[in-house]
């Protein structure tokens, strides 16, 4: 075996692995534990808890990020239907921008520059509010943590509350995510769960974010609808009656 005497270039690159090495061991010694999140069902053990008040007390007590999520969640469907508003607001205010340009005059401390910069902000952010994709965008991960109070909330409900009640969270979460959370729910029947699916499919279409491709869509038809764009209450309102008949046949021919 050769012993021989390595080169500077060897011996550096010796050194930087024994480094990596000992770094990264020393990093798993001080490494934190590892925090689950969102909190997982299971680790509530609260079966023994029956009604569901107590039971969502109980878990806001345990995990105070819970009521957080929640109050956010509540901004997201506000949100849903303030899109077409601020859009309307953003258009008003690149006007009165532009309408300005010609009172500038290019000094330094000019007021009216000043005023525009202020209106130019304001546009873009109540435009960058007004996008649909800024909905999902600003709000996905609130809408991910809702897990602790719909799951019990399916798993409290008969089939017909259930359908309803799956039709309402549909419409403002991913039917999949619905359906998934409804999988989380311990022996729940297969009358139970085709009411869960029912109930997201038919909700799938009452607002913009019920449905992850209905934002693509919104995409591709704007400009039809002028420069408020679609409106959330209006769309709510020409697909309730369609709504409603689809999840009638739903639960009724089966």
């Amino acid at each position: 075996m050769n012993f021989g005497i390595t080169t500077g270039k060897d011996f550096i690159a010796i050194c930087f692995a024994l480094l990596l090495v000992s770094g990264g061991h020393a990093m798993a010694v001080v490494a934190p534990p590892e925090v689950a999140f969102p909190v997982s069902i299971d680790s509530y053990q609260d079966e023994q808890i029956h009604s569901l008040p107590a039971k969502l007390l109980n878990r806001i007590q345990q995990e105070p990020f819970n009521l957080v999520a929640a109050v956010i969640f509540v901004f997201a469907i506000v949100h849903t239907f303030l899109v077409s508003k601020f859009r309307t607001i953003a258009h008003r205010l690149q006007h009165r921008y532009e309408d300005l340009e010609p009172l500038e005059t290019g000094q330094r401390d000019d007021p009216c520059t000043k005023r525009r910069d202020r209106l130019l902000f304001g546009a873009q952010f109540f435009h960058f509010m007004g996008e649909v994709e800024a909905v999902f965008g600003i709000w996905l991960v609130p809408l991910f943590c809702q897990e602790w109070w719909i799951v019990p909330l399916l798993g409290s409900l008969s089939e017909w509350p259930l359908m309803i009640g799956a039709v309402v969270l549909g419409a403002f979460n991913d039917n999949a995510a619905i359906t998934y959370l409804a999988s989380l729910v311990p022996n729940l029947s297969d009358p139970l769960k085709y009411a869960v699916v029912a109930g997201a499919i038919t909700g799938g279409g009452l607002t913009v974010i019920a449905n992850a491709p209905n934002p693509a869509g919104q995409s591709i038809l704007a400009s039809r609808f002028g420069e408020s764009g679609i409106s959330a209450i209006k769309l709510l309102a020409g697909a309730f009656v369609p709504t409603l008949i689809v999840g009638t046949m739903f639960m009724l021919f089966r």
